[in-house]
């Protein structure tokens, strides 16, 4: 719509020039001009939507969430924002639409199948273990060489071995759990080596708990460091954790 000189379309306002009188690289410029007045990058979106005021309620800003999808499909900040709004206000049909549209428009990406199965996105969005699993799963297909995805499954199952352990009565899954941790840690070194540092310890507990003393023995006696000091997550394990498999040595 034109009105008084200016162009409205889409909320946004432009000023109409007369470039019949104007010069080709001038024309250029000025069409650079307004395009990028009005649009935000993805740096300015991000920050909008982290920056709360005082008076301002939170959740209040799904509309940027999305404006941020809008540049930049996989983003894992918008994603996150609007999984723990909809989570919060109890809305998993919300959440549910969210993660189909995604699907559908990166039915191929193996990244929004990760983001998806994040913890804290799986924690609001109520995903159970089962559909986590599947949802990492899913990324390998795409890219089976993926070290988040075989690291968040080795982890995972790992994490349900551990509880599974400490309770009392349920122990049907533990050889499941332990042997698909296992293979999912080994294929991980055999990804990058350097992610040996970071397996080693799981490997000698998991060996241990499968009797396998000679895979244990081996481990425990090999010595990778790929960082100057021992990686902090291992740091204070309690005594005997390596045949104590209560312990979660990620998270003691």
């Amino acid at each position: 719509m034109l009105i008084n000189g200016l162009y409205l379309f889409a909320n946004r306002t432009f000023i109409i020039f007369n470039t019949k009188a104007m010069r080709p690289p001038l024309i250029i410029f000025l069409t650079l001009f307004c395009f990028t007045s009005f649009a935000q990058t993805v740096e300015e979106l991000e920050y909008e939507l982290s920056f709360y005021k005082s008076e301002e309620k939170w959740g209040n800003k799904k509309d940027v969430a999305y404006k941020l999808l809008e540049v930049d499909g996989l983003n894992n900040k918008a994603i996150s924002y609007l999984t723990e709004v909809y989570g919060t206000n109890n809305e998993k049909d919300s959440i549910n639409i969210l993660f189909d549209y995604l699907i559908n428009i990166n039915p191929e990406n193996p990244t929004i199948y990760l983001i998806i199965a994040r913890e804290r996105n799986a924690h609001f969005a109520k995903l159970t273990d089962t559909e986590r699993i599947n949802y990492m799963k899913k990324a390998k297909e795409f890219d089976n060489n993926n070290i988040e995805a075989t690291y968040s499954l080795a982890k995972q199952y790992y994490k349900l071995f551990i509880n599974e352990f400490r309770n009392k009565k349920k122990k049907t899954n533990l050889d499941y759990y332990s042997k698909n941790s296992i293979n999912y840690f080994l294929e991980l070194c055999s990804i990058n080596i350097n992610y040996s540092e970071i397996s080693r310890l799981p490997l000698i507990q998991l060996y241990n708990y499968r009797k396998e003393k000679n895979n244990s023995n081996k481990w425990k006696s090999s010595k990778f460091q790929t960082s100057f000091f021992p990686i902090y997550e291992f740091s204070g394990l309690p005594k005997k954790w390596e045949t104590n498999f209560s312990v979660n040595i990620f998270n003691h």
